[in-house]
Parts: structure tokens; C-alpha cells; sequence
């Protein structure tokens, strides 16, 4: 069962990623406003991982895997997906550093 759903979850996130999940789309529908887009850390339990350190999600206290999902603000589209990171090692803000940090525009 685990194979399968890994299999699948693989294989969706590959297109959704390649087709939908685009950084461009935050501009759809704009209305001018400097804000375009709405990012939050997102945890995912994780079971397969012995609980360290490195995986510890405090939200779970257990194993955790942490995605960086940005979403846009006027049409709701998700926009930026980063990860996985494991939850011990990587807050928001080192997650926003090594990746979205470098798409903003600076005015």
C-alpha cells in the first residue's frame, strides 16, 4: 500500500508541478496591489522516519516533513511549493531565504 501511494503522490506532484504550479500566475487578475502573493510553512507528518532531531515537528511532536507553499492572493492558485525540509533543521525563515527570498522583486 505504502508503494502505491508514494508511487501516485509522485506522479501528481510531478505534474501538477511541471503544469499548474507556476511562479508567473501570481500576476493573473492583478489589481495593481504591490502584495501579490501569501506564503506560509506548512508540516507534514511523517511516519517512516524515526523521531530525531533533524525530523522533530513541534506541531506534531513527532517526525515531520515542512513545505514552503505560496499562494496567490487574487486567485487563489498555488504559486511556489519548496521542499520537502526536515522540520528539526529548517524554520520558515531559512526555507524563505535559500529559495522564494531570490524570486521577489525589490522596488
Amino acid at each position: 500500500f505504502c508503494f502505491w501511494t508514494r508511487y501516485f503522490i509522485k506522479i501528481l506532484a510531478t505534474r501538477l508541478y511541471n503544469k499548474e504550479i507556476c511562479w508567473k500566475n501570481r500576476k493573473k487578475k492583478d489589481n495593481g496591489s504591490l502584495c501579490k502573493v501569501s506564503v506560509d510553512g506548512t508540516d507534514f507528518l511523517v511516519t517512516s522516519r524515526a523521531n530525531k532531531r533533524k525530523y522533530w515537528s513541534h506541531k506534531f511532536k513527532a517526525s515531520g516533513l515542512r513545505y514552503e507553499v505560496g499562494i496567490a492572493i487574487q486567485t487563489g492558485q498555488i504559486v511556489w511549493v519548496n521542499g520537502p525540509f526536515p522540520c528539526g533543521e529548517y524554520p520558515d525563515i531559512k526555507i524563505f531565504r535559500l529559495g522564494l527570498k531570490k524570486k521577489l522583486e525589490y522596488c
